[in-house]
């Protein structure tokens, strides 16, 4: 099985603030090429599996270039010396061409820089920028200051996504604990009845274990009412962490249970929708 997951910067959704976030950094990068003379610039961070750097937005890409910098492997080059280091980290382009299937801008592009995104020390992506001559002297200063404003919007963003999820969930956990409850205490009353409805019959009292009968039946109709409520809303639980490692456990359950190879083929990884909607389309897939 190939499971392959790749971003595209054309997708409106696909930072965990969504669309205002999504255009905050496109033109952050805007401004910044134009500070430092760049012509283009991109922005990526890991996948939900960490084997990817996956680009969520850029600015100035030509068509090739964008495909191929959707998802390049978390060691590649520039980008992941960047990430391991920590470091502004630069490389000629032509390092970045060989590494791909594409002319990599042709001879318009010189130079790549790669800018690790992080906050408080811990890794959140890098940004690069990519020069068509040799940038010369870099100023560490103004790069790092546009790593430090994207990291903290980076981390702001996926706090705030993990709350929503949290809480839906919570609220979720929190209903199907009641109707457990109530089906508990329907099973336990249905339980005494039987008893009841045991001796009657032993001793011969038809009147009386006609009556626990009927209370037994309204008992258990109660119960399938509950159960089928509880099917209803929570078949389609999820992997807390979100829609694509869901689908990918599924993809590998699929493989492990039929011994199919399936091919996983994700093109919007950090699409963002409402949990409700993350649990129909896993339900759909399912």
């Amino acid at each position: 099985m190939r499971i392959r997951q790749s971003g595209k910067d054309d997708v409106g959704g696909s930072l965990h603030g969504g669309d205002e976030l999504l255009m905050l950094m496109e033109g952050f990068l805007a401004t910044m090429a134009r500070n430092t003379g760049a012509i283009a610039g991109a922005v990526k961070i890991p996948s939900p599996d960490g084997t990817e750097l996956q680009m969520i937005c850029s600015f100035g890409l030509p068509p090739d270039a964008s495909i191929t910098e959707s998802a390049v492997d978390h060691g590649c080059g520039v980008c992941g010396r960047s990430m391991r280091e920590g470091e502004i980290a630069t490389a000629a382009a032509s390092s970045c061409r060989r590494n791909t299937d594409c002319n990599f801008f042709g001879e318009n592009c010189k130079e790549v820089v790669a800018i690790p995104l992080d906050y408080r020390g811990k890794p959140l992506g890098i940004f690069n920028l990519f020069f068509d001559s040799p940038h010369g002297k870099i100023n560490l200063s103004s790069f790092r200051s546009f790593g430090e404003i994207l990291g903290i919007a980076l981390e702001n963003s996926r706090i705030s996504r993990e709350n929503r999820r949290h809480s839906m969930l919570t609220e979720r956990q929190w209903m199907a604990n009641e109707i457990h409850d109530s089906l508990a205490q329907t099973m336990i009353f249905a339980r005494t009845r039987m008893s009841l409805l045991r001796k009657a019959l032993a001793s011969g009292n038809s009147e009386l274990a006609l009556k626990f009968a009927s209370e037994v039946e309204e008992a258990i109709g109660c119960g399938q009412k509950n159960v089928r409520d509880l099917i209803t809303q929570f078949r389609c639980q999820m992997d807390p962490d979100g829609l694509v490692q869901a689908l990918t456990k599924l993809v590998d359950g699929f493989t492990e249970k039929t011994g199919v190879a399936l091919e996983y083929d994700n093109h919007v990884a950090h699409l963002v929708m409402p949990v409700e909607h993350e649990m129909q389309v896993f339900n759909i897939v399912r």
